[in-house]
């Protein structure tokens, strides 16, 4: 198919401008406009394909300003029990609130191994074994690589939340 290899390479270009836009605003806090720069980069590399991003990057960008959401720095993190205990996350930039539900066996929906498709027989055969090897790996190591960067975003939010309990 012809779009394939747009898609990659927009899906490395995406990857690429949410390391950079933490990576700047983890540096120097101060330089907000141009990790904000990056995300509407980003934001505009992904409607052009026509794409998704990963819903761990969504965790962490603003849905209506498309400003990178950090701890402490651009969004306040509280804990809150009323319905369902949750987290919810605000920008400080246009006060946008995203909640997350805290339940120990919660899972995401795209996490859930019953949403993943099954490959019939018949698409396995056609492609060769080798590409089948060097598409896993790619994949593989792009993944690798998102969840080292949302482990690191993941600690710090734990520690704030720590320290938050603690007072």
């Amino acid at each position: 198919m012809k779009g394939e290899g747009y898609a990659k390479e927009a899906y490395e270009r995406v990857n690429y401008l949410h390391q950079a836009a933490h990576l700047v605003m983890k540096q120097n806090p101060m330089n907000m406009p141009l990790a904000h720069r990056y995300t509407y980069v980003m934001k505009s590399v992904l409607q052009k394909r026509c794409l998704h991003s990963h819903h761990s990057m969504k965790r962490f960008i603003c849905k209506k300003c498309w400003c990178l959401l950090l701890p402490g720095v651009t969004a306040t993190i509280r804990l809150k029990s009323r319905r369902q205990k949750h987290l919810t996350v605000t920008c400080l930039q246009c006060c946008t609130q995203k909640r997350y539900v805290n339940n120990s066996g919660y899972q995401l929906w795209c996490d859930n191994p019953v949403a993943k498709l099954t490959e019939s027989k018949n698409t396995s055969s056609q492609i060769p074994a080798e590409k089948q090897k060097a598409q896993g790996t790619e994949s593989q190591k792009l993944e690798k690589d998102v969840k080292e960067l949302i482990s690191d975003v993941c600690i710090s939010i734990e520690q704030k939340v720590r320290s938050w309990r603690k007072t």
